[in-house]
């Protein structure tokens, strides 16, 4: 697949925004890759939904790719790799804010795995840093202080994590410092 892909992207004809839609062959090999992939994903959920999701990347299909990673994060919480793909899909396609409510959600509905605050976190702290890039601070300044508040949360419920949540407290606690300093706000700066 990625290498017919890859050839047809050498010689196709690019739509209006760039892609090279995938040929007949290519739509075949990913049924096949993803019917076999259904099988991988009851007993090896992350390698699974993994390479199902870069299936659907190959034929340009974004947001069936963020749906497979969905399934597999509910799957398997615990397993980081999908966080981290989900969130980059995401990220490279500009929405940053649904990335947040989407963790929101997934927090609202598993109360129960904690672990998902920790990604919750990473997800605001992705989307404060594109609200700052977009000069929207006070905006950029309340998505960290919602990550601090999951990352703190997260840590109280496992101490054993507590020096990697350190670390994403205090770029939080920077961040914020850096932005009220920015904006001349010195004694908020000091605070954090």
């Amino acid at each position: 697949l990625v290498a017919l892909r890859q050839e047809e992207a050498k010689t196709g004809e690019p739509d209006e925004n760039g892609f090279v839609r995938p040929g007949v062959e290519a739509r075949q090999h990913a049924a096949m890759a993803l019917s076999m992939l259904e099988k991988v994903q009851r007993t090896m959920p992350n390698e699974g939904y993994g390479l199902a999701a870069n299936v659907y990347q190959w034929l340009g299909q974004h947001d069936e790719a963020l749906a497979t990673l969905e399934r597999g994060i509910r799957a398997d919480p615990n397993a980081s790799e999908l966080h981290d793909r989900y969130q980059d899909i995401y990220v490279e396609m500009g929405q940053t804010r649904a990335l947040a409510s989407a963790y929101r959600r997934f927090v609202r509905e598993n109360p129960g795995q904690t672990i998902l605050l920790w990604h919750q976190g990473r997800a605001l702290v992705r989307m404060a840093d594109d609200l700052r890039s977009k000069s929207s601070y006070a905006s950029a300044q309340q998505a960290y202080g919602q990550a601090r508040d999951c990352f703190a949360t997260y840590v109280e419920a496992v101490p054993l994590h507590r020096n990697s949540a350190n670390w994403w407290l205090a770029f939080c606690d920077l961040s914020m410092a850096r932005m009220a300093s920015q904006s001349g706000d010195v004694d908020t700066a000091k605070q954090r």
